[in-house]
């Protein structure tokens, strides 16, 4: 959409962040790294349901684009009365709800995401693995993009 300083919620479950939440700050603060300083928007790093502290960020920093956490994230802009996307592109970074399909934004993949899990528990169980696993498996599921109107 053209936009150059795009904000991204990465939000924080509790405090301290659990492992999801560190995560994912880091990838947004590493993908970061390659973009011009005057470009960067440090990322929101609330509670992804604090409406007042999110608004108080987009405020300080106003972003060109936002990629919220949720779709409370683009009520909340239409709230405030921000145009969605005349002033600000906006896509959701976890769309779990056909009704809001009309926010841009990726929806992951529910099924494919159930299979690698039960694929994982099989080779454990077929290998007499007892208990927690020796090493953390992270496994990507690409999630299925929706062009939606918000962008």
């Amino acid at each position: 959409a053209g936009r150059r300083r795009i904000g991204v919620t990465a939000c924080r479950h509790c405090d301290p962040p659990i492992m999801d939440d560190v995560l994912r700050c880091s990838a947004v603060l590493s993908c970061q790294s390659g973009i011009p300083a005057r470009d960067r928007v440090p990322p929101y790093l609330g509670h992804p349901l604090d409406k007042e502290a999110f608004l108080a960020w987009f405020r300080k920093h106003r972003p060109d684009g936002v990629i919220g956490f949720t779709a409370g994230h683009y009520h909340y802009l239409l709230e405030a009365g921000v145009r969605i996307p005349e002033d600000v592109s906006f896509a959701m970074l976890n769309r779990v709800s056909m009704k809001d399909d009309f926010i841009s934004g990726v929806m992951p993949i529910t099924h494919k995401v159930c299979f690698q899990i039960l694929s994982l528990m099989d080779q454990l169980i077929r290998n007499r693995v007892l208990g927690m696993p020796e090493y953390c498996t992270t496994v990507l599921v690409e999630p299925n993009w929706n062009e939606g109107a918000t962008m």
